[in-house]
């Protein structure tokens, strides 16, 4: 294999790498290998284009539950994007059952921020790092939302978050 195919596809090298570390290696838990995989298939093969209203309370308690114990520890940025992620969720299920139109702009800010690839950067940084919260926590979860959204929009052929 080439160095221009390693680095062609070094993207999904080091997504695979991460998520390969944690099932097998660092939680051989089945119930944690069993959520990578079913969020990985949903991040990257189901939810393409945009996060239906309908998703984005339940994309938001995944994040809310995993945290739970230590919601007093967070950080009030991250307790402020649950509570926004919430509030989000509610409006759009009420907006549903009551069949009123949502403006475009508001699944564009949904997508990126409660999509299933966000939450999988949130749920692939737990799990490596627990939640210390600290430097090294916020530059791998930044770095791993990153790489599932590349790995999404340019192998996977998801809509990129800017595409307005």
């Amino acid at each position: 294999m080439s160095s221009r195919v390693l680095w062609d596809w070094l993207d999904c090298i080091l997504l695979t790498s991460v998520i390969g570390y944690l099932i097998f290696i660092k939680y051989p838990s089945p119930e944690i290998r069993i959520n990578i995989i079913l969020l990985l298939i949903t991040a990257l093969l189901f939810e393409k284009y945009y996060v239906k209203r309908s998703s984005v309370l339940p994309n938001i308690l995944v994040i809310y539950f995993m945290f739970s114990e230590k919601f007093d520890l967070l950080p009030s940025i991250l307790r402020n994007y649950f509570d926004f992620g919430i509030l989000i969720g509610i409006f759009l299920i009420l907006a549903l059952i009551k069949k009123i139109s949502v403006p475009s702009a508001i699944y564009n800010i949904t997508y990126l921020l409660y999509g299933i690839k966000t939450i999988l950067g949130f749920y692939l940084t737990f799990v490596l790092l627990g939640p210390t919260f600290n430097d090294t926590f916020w530059f791998v979860l930044l770095g791993l939302t990153v790489v599932v959204w590349w790995v999404g929009v340019y192998r996977f052929g998801n809509k990129s978050p800017f595409d307005f």
